[in-house]
């Protein structure tokens, strides 16, 4: 079996997964799964994610040329800009430098990493310096759960 395929199964199976949390409104965070998934897969993935937590008008940007932002949508009337990081290790302030670009270039109002990963302390600072929110692993994982 190809990555590619491997990668479409179990994508598949966590969109199963998200459309049943739908319904429950809880599920459980599988980290081997997204550590499996190449990067469109996880954004999608985000992008269901992020509906579930209430952002409205979800869509991810094309493939390329999408200028640091993965996925563009709403919330309490404010729009996001999203950058997308499935991560085995420490993001780095590139992605913050690239979202914080991108939030401006799409004209929204919040800019946002969210990564199945961390940040390293220079993301951290630069995220702090531009008003860029990071959603680490912790995040996501409780984003699983809505309140």
């Amino acid at each position: 079996m190809t990555q590619a395929i491997a990668g479409g199964i179990i994508f598949a199976i966590i969109m199963i997964i998200i459309a049943r949390a739908n319904r429950k409104k809880s599920y459980k965070y599988n980290a081997a799964a997204i550590n499996e998934m190449d990067g469109h897969d996880f954004e999608e993935y985000c992008a269901r994610l992020l509906e579930i937590n209430g952002f409205r008008n979800v869509r991810t940007t094309q493939k390329s040329g999408d200028r640091g932002i993965d996925i563009l949508c709403e919330k309490n009337g404010e729009t996001y800009a999203i950058q997308c990081k499935r991560h085995s290790g420490k993001i780095s302030r590139k992605a913050v430098q690239e979202a914080y670009t991108g939030m401006a270039i799409y004209q929204c109002d919040i800019g946002a990493i969210l990564t199945n990963s961390d940040f390293a302390q220079s993301a951290i600072n630069d995220a702090n310096d531009l008003g860029i929110k990071l959603w680490n692993g912790t995040h996501l994982r409780n984003m699983h759960t809505v309140k």
